[in-house]
């Protein structure tokens, strides 16, 4: 575990491993070295990556309005109140109109996309 007398820090860096045991923290799994290569390798020239920036804000626009409503915490109580009714319920008639929106915005994301990857394909872009 090391050499009595000397303070976690001295001498021989602390490992994962060895600081959790020097803490009496159980270690429940193995951990294999970090890489420095990426796991996937890079798109080849001229072709689009895919994952790419628009379809990453897709994917964040479709998931807002679900967090949002699955998040009842946040709109759990009855004021403010709206025309006679309770922020519970004219809070989830709101997102209806703000979830079509950014439905459709994911949609143009992705439209947009499709036609980059089908003119980078060497097909006629619509």
């Amino acid at each position: 575990m090391g050499t009595p007398g000397r303070r976690l820090g001295e001498g021989e860096p602390a490992t994962g491993r060895r600081a959790a045991a020097l803490l009496g923290i159980p270690v429940l799994c193995r951990s294999r070295p970090m890489s420095t290569e990426p796991d996937a390798p890079p798109a080849p020239p001229g072709q689009l990556p895919a994952v790419t920036p628009a379809r990453v804000l897709a994917g964040i626009s479709l998931a807002v309005p679900v967090v949002a409503l699955l998040w009842v915490s946040s709109y759990a109580s009855l004021t403010p109140r709206l025309g006679g009714v309770p922020f519970f319920y004219w809070y989830q008639i709101l997102w209806i109109p703000v979830s079509a929106l950014f439905t459709g915005a994911a949609y143009l994301l992705l439209n947009h996309d499709a036609r980059r990857r089908k003119a980078l394909r060497g097909g006629a872009a619509r």
